[in-house]
């Protein structure tokens, strides 16, 4: 009776245990009961091996989460080259060396990023290539149908040539309607009429380095105006690294900077190429003016000057005749405060008398001090000699518009001057850059834009995603 009872035993047991080498031995006397013993214990040490490595692994990843590998964020400047290492390095036992095996596994990641960012970069110059052949189709249907029957591409340079007629603001429209017009608003001929920041961002903060970080995309390169906005603050070395960005810049407007004489004459030894200047006399003084109209000499053309807390003097004006003989084109506005103004008539008679290159005399708001006898003085001077002076075009605006400053009257019998009496000048008129960057003579004449355009805030580029912005 005693083998049946032993075999039931063994029996039960059979059903609690999976190991078929324990289900044999468990046939053998009394020596089953010790085998399922160390079977249990075997067990509960191997469910606390399991239990301890995983106690492990979260003390690893809380490792790595405290050297901030998920909390990285590679999009802030803030962090560096070294800070990636360290946290990558945290995935690595500390006594890991170049020869462990999660060492190798590291090093053999590496070469399969590099390999995937210059897969998808060779993805998007396709897609660049492909949108850049074909931006705008046109199908073509049947009378009274919906079939299309074809399907024609405007070619590449038509659609370029389309998109010239567009200044800075309208390009930034244009890139959002697709990805084949974004990339064909990134040509570089696009751009080399002017820049103009206040089109290209709408942050309150905006610095230096994220104004270059825009500037030296490649549809800049070629750019030769540019118009340096309010927001970023000058140092020492910004024209050097402005010109450093924009090496071909001939047209700078510092309207709504906040340079001073230093900065305005930093410009003129930096820029090789730079013959036009529009400056306002905020904290730049006419001493300023006068330094940098020496510093350039006769490779200054075009110069624009607007008065706010300081005036020209008769110095400057002085400066600027004896030392720029090839100015083509001069213009004056001074505040609304120009019983201040310390520019005369007798001022503009000598610049037009020393600069006889000069084709476009512009002034508003000085009727205090330049009177109807000085505008005389200058057409006399002008056509005693046609020949041996350029000077063509008269703009004036004045601050009273009544009878006594129509200059058309006066000059009316001098057929060769172009007279404008520009009188709604003060109350509406575009920013200096404006007026200037993106309305060149080589340009074709087209209609005004749409208003939407002059309210236009745009997103800042960075901010842009790539498959609809500029990034």
């Amino acid at each position: 009776m005693s083998k049946p009872r032993a075999a039931k035993r063994t029996k039960s047991y059979a059903v609690e245990s999976d190991d078929e080498e324990v289900e044999e031995e468990m046939f053998v006397g009394r020596k089953p009961r010790a085998a399922k013993k160390r079977t249990k214990s075997y067990a509960v040490e191997s469910d606390d091996e399991e239990v301890e490595k995983r106690a492990v692994g979260r003390k690893k990843s809380s490792k790595v989460k405290s050297n901030g590998f998920e909390d990285l964020d590679l999009s802030k400047r803030s962090t560096s080259a070294k800070v990636v290492a360290k946290a990558i390095l945290a995935l690595l036992p500390e006594d890991a060396t170049k020869q462990h095996s999660s060492a190798k596994a590291l090093a053999k990641a590496f070469p399969l990023v590099v390999a995937e960012l210059e897969a998808r970069q060779n993805k998007a110059a396709k897609k660049q290539a492909k949108g850049k052949s074909k931006p705008m189709q046109f199908s073509v249907t049947e009378e009274g149908s919906d079939d299309v029957i074809a399907t024609i591409d405007l070619p590449e340079d038509a659609f370029e040539n389309a998109l010239n007629f567009l200044d800075g603001y309208e390009l930034v429209f244009a890139s959002e309607v697709s990805k084949e017009w974004k990339s064909a608003t990134r040509n570089p001929v696009l751009w080399e009429n002017g820049i103009d920041m206040k089109g290209l961002n709408n942050k309150k903060s905006f610095n230096m380095t994220e104004m270059l970080k825009l500037l030296n995309r490649p549809e800049f390169a070629s750019t030769k105006a540019f118009a340096f906005p309010h927001k970023v603050k000058m140092g020492t070395s910004t024209m050097k690294q402005l010109a450093k960005a924009l090496p071909y810049v001939e047209r700078l407007d510092l309207t709504d900077s906040k340079a001073k004489d230093a900065d305005l004459l930093a410009a003129t030894e930096v820029f090789g190429n730079l013959h036009s200047l529009t400056v306002n006399l905020w904290n730049v003084t006419s001493n300023g003016v006068a330094s940098a109209a020496r510093s350039m000499g006769n490779q200054l053309l075009e110069l624009r000057i607007s008065d706010s807390l300081e005036h020209m003097s008769s110095q400057a004006m002085g400066a600027i005749a004896t030392s720029c003989p090839n100015l083509k084109y001069f213009a004056y506005d001074p505040s609304y405060s120009s019983s201040e103004d310390k520019v005369t008539g007798d001022d503009v008679v000598a610049l037009v008398r020393s600069c006889r290159n000069l084709e476009t005399l512009e002034l508003h708001r000085t009727d205090k001090h330049i009177q109807q006898s000085h505008f005389v003085d200058i057409a006399k001077l002008v056509a005693n000699n046609l020949e041996e002076y350029s000077l063509r075009n008269i703009i004036v605006g004045g601050s009273r518009g009544d009878d006594s400053f129509d200059i058309h009257k006066v000059l009316k019998k001098y057929k060769f001057l172009a007279v404008r009496s520009d009188i709604s000048y003060s109350q509406s008129r575009p920013s200096h850059g404006r007026r200037f960057l993106f309305k060149p003579t080589n340009r074709p004449k087209r209609a005004p834009p749409a208003p939407r355009f002059f309210n236009f805030h745009a997103r800042f580029m960075e901010d842009w995603d790539d498959d609809y912005g500029w990034m």
